[in-house]
């Protein structure tokens, strides 16, 4: 006995030890039995998958199922990049000349640039088949017109009358002088249903009315038609193209007027600006001229296609992450002054999309004499020409009698001026490689050199 307790008092911490954890080693068994450890293990299994372990030894996947699920990854990421390309293809456009950006290879280029984008400029009506109002020449010629037809007029009632005396016909005799319609062009014919929108108050833009000359300004105030060559002029013009614009219509770079060579840039907003208008005229000619191929018992003109006016177009800018001023939020293109007509800003982007890694957004702004009917049409029109979204659109019902006062024959549509306001996105990895170290600075463009 003395023994015994002798060997527990030596090895007492010991042992109370291994009492300790016998006692824990029972609880443990004994927790790990209970019904809340139990469901709390099977949790733990579901939520990690783990009891998808014990399915591989019944459904081994083999090479083949391997190889099929890599042909199909494969696929995805050919699909994926293809699209990518195509993206790339539509959102690209070709720059005006080359060694121009992102800086001038030669001293000269700068004025080969300038001159280049203002004979571009200078065509773009074309792509409209557009026309301004009558010019002084083409009024001096109908004043022309009028003589030659007064003196053939004179000639038929004196021959009439039975007039005997030598009369020398006029020398020349234009083609136009004789025998052409007097009467506007009426345009398509009107569905049954669709009334003349009622309504006046068009605000109209400074730089619209008194152009050239003063003669251009004169309106009919009595008299046959035939004998006026003001009127003459005007209908001869609309029935001659297919859609009106003016000066102040297009956005005009001062790059295009001034004498020094301009900066790199100067001409990357240039070319920026005039990529999208050649869009915005790309999509009304082809509007237009889907109208104008419908017409086949006369030559088509401005009173059978839906857009019969381009107003103006302009281009406002880079729209920026909003900043502390408002002059953080835009970086403006500069445009030339359009004889008093008022800067347009355009509103809030209700899209709240900015220039970021990927895209560059540019907004602008369309403003148009259209059929009323046709305003889905020319949104979806600019909307397909490249990657452009519109923002908001309003327009105000035409005053009729000033329009015709000012020289404009629209037909016999239901025309109004509408504006719209587009933003445009411009991949950043195509135009990044090609923009001017200024623009990248401007639009916040990092690289991995900085």
């Amino acid at each position: 006995m003395k023994q015994v307790m002798g060997f527990v008092k030596t090895h007492l911490l010991l042992l109370l030890c291994g009492v300790v954890a016998v006692v824990a080693i029972v609880v443990c068994v004994l927790g790990m039995t209970s019904d809340a450890v139990v469901e709390e293990m099977k949790k733990e299994i579901a939520d990690t998958g783990a009891s998808s372990i014990r399915s591989l030894s019944g459904q081994p996947q083999n090479e083949a199922t391997i190889a099929s699920k890599k042909r199909q990854g494969e696929l995805f990421e050919a699909e994926y990049g293809e699209t990518v390309e195509a993206a790339k293809r539509i959102n690209e456009r070709k720059v005006l000349m080359p060694g121009v950006f992102p800086e001038a290879q030669k001293a000269a280029t700068p004025f080969e640039f300038k001159q280049e984008y203002a004979n571009t400029m200078r065509v773009l009506y074309t792509r409209i088949e557009g026309g301004t109002l009558p010019t002084e020449a083409e009024i001096q010629e109908e004043m022309q017109n009028v003589e030659d037809l007064r003196l053939l007029e004179e000639e038929q009632r004196a021959e009439e009358q039975g007039d005997e005396g030598d009369r020398t016909p006029p020398a020349t005799l234009t083609r136009r002088s004789v025998g052409r319609g007097m009467a506007p062009p009426t345009g398509r014919a009107m569905p049954t249903g669709r009334g003349m929108p009622t309504g006046r108050g068009m605000p109209m833009g400074p730089g619209v009315t008194g152009r050239g000359s003063p003669a251009l300004t004169s309106v009919r105030t009595g008299g046959e038609p035939k004998y006026d060559p003001v009127y003459r002029a005007r209908v001869a013009k609309a029935k001659s193209i297919l859609c009106y614009y003016d000066e102040t219509s297009f956005h005009h770079s001062p790059l295009e007027y001034q004498q020094d060579a301009p900066t790199p840039e100067e001409m990357w907003f240039a070319q920026v600006g005039l990529w999208v208008q050649e869009d915005v005229v790309k999509a009304i000619g082809k509007l237009n001229q889907e109208a104008a191929d419908e017409v086949t018992e006369t030559d088509p003109c401005v009173a059978d296609v839906p857009v019969k006016r381009l107003v103006y177009v302009r281009v406002l800018g880079y729209e920026l992450p909003k900043g502390e001023t408002a002059s953080d939020q835009r970086v403006l293109f500069p445009m030339v002054d359009t004889g008093g007509m008022p800067p347009t800003v355009g509103g809030p982007s209700l899209t709240g999309r900015t220039c970021d890694e990927q895209f560059d957004v540019v907004r602008f702004v369309v403003s148009v004499v259209i059929d009323q009917r046709d305003l889905p049409k020319l949104v979806d029109r600019i909307s397909r020409v490249n990657f452009y979204q519109c923002l908001n659109a309003r327009y105000d019902m035409v005053d009729h009698e000033s329009e015709i006062a000012q020289g404009y024959f629209y037909g016999t549509d239901p025309v109004v001026r509408a504006t719209f306001e587009f933003e445009g996105y411009m991949a950043r990895e195509v135009y990044q490689p090609l923009m001017p170290a200024k623009v990248q600075e401007l639009l916040g463009i990092t690289t991995e050199d900085d």
